[in-house]
């Protein structure tokens, strides 16, 4: 007997996507977060924190999940810790640096803390880094670029290096190692 009814089957969404992420395209965080990646929300949880142990280069494969409320997002799961020769190949991207080393005078040796131009990009320097310089001029931090998913990237400062300084007179007083080790006898 037929009804006149056709069933079909229902279509099928693509639940079970995957992604590859790096972590360091994550912004590499340091506590549990929901962040962008690619138009996307991923989840950040303390577990993956701990797995990527701050190296940006670490690969997690990403599982796309939908609850019946909400956007739909995705996991962080499996990860995979690139070898050293191939830590060196995501070092720029298009649209500019992801990182890059900033001198403090570049800046201009800003005294407050807000946003500066550098090269034709936006630095948010906070009061921390301007504590952190010391007055420097010469200080050099490390600078990543974060992209808002709504909004122009700008680069936000990291860790602070001070070179070395050697002044003349210094420089000609040489005392060997062998000197200072001495005992007295």
């Amino acid at each position: 007997m037929h009804s006149g009814l056709n069933f079909r089957a229902a279509p099928t969404r693509a639940v079970g996507q995957r992604l590859r992420i790096r972590w360091d395209d994550l912004g590499c965080p340091t506590q549990p977060c929901t962040r962008e990646y690619n138009g996307e929300l991923v989840e950040v949880r303390q577990r993956d924190v701990q797995a990527a142990n701050g190296n940006p280069n670490a690969v997690f494969t990403a599982s796309r999940f939908r609850l019946w409320t909400g956007p739909a997002y995705y996991r962080l799961g499996e990860v995979e810790i690139p070898s050293a020769a191939s830590n060196a190949r995501h070092t720029s991207q298009p649209g500019g640096a992801r990182h890059m080393l900033i001198k403090w005078k570049d800046l201009g040796s800003p005294s407050i803390s807000g946003t500066f131009a550098y090269r034709g990009s936006a630095v948010h320097v906070q009061e921390k880094n301007v504590v952190a310089a010391e007055g420097n001029p010469e200080a050099v931090f490390s600078a990543t670029q974060i992209r808002p998913y709504v909004g122009p990237a700008y680069y936000v400062l990291g860790q602070v290096e001070f070179p070395e300084v050697v002044s003349r007179n210094e420089a000609s007083v040489f005392t060997p190692a062998a000197t200072l080790c001495r005992r007295p006898a």
